[in-house]
């Protein structure tokens, strides 16, 4: 899976402004709904769902992952 570039932005974002990634991720994901939802999309129970779970979510599985792909890649 690729990152985005909008994406790299929010795994800097908690080292440079010191706050943490759910909160920066569910704001951007709140943007996103609510600007969609002004151009006429629909906005629905799991839309709701992954924007609040999204963030916390990745918040925690994010250091896991990272200490067991360094351990795998380096041997």
């Amino acid at each position: 899976m690729e990152m985005l570039p909008w994406q790299c932005g929010l795994v800097l974002s908690d080292k440079i402004r010191k706050v943490e990634f759910r909160w920066v991720r569910m704001g951007c994901d709140v943007f996103s709904v609510v600007l969609g939802f002004v151009l006429g999309g629909t906005v629905g129970g799991g839309t709701i769902i992954a924007v609040f779970l999204t963030g916390p979510l990745v918040q925690f599985w994010l250091p896991k992952t990272k200490k067991l792909v360094c351990t795998i890649v380096q041997e």
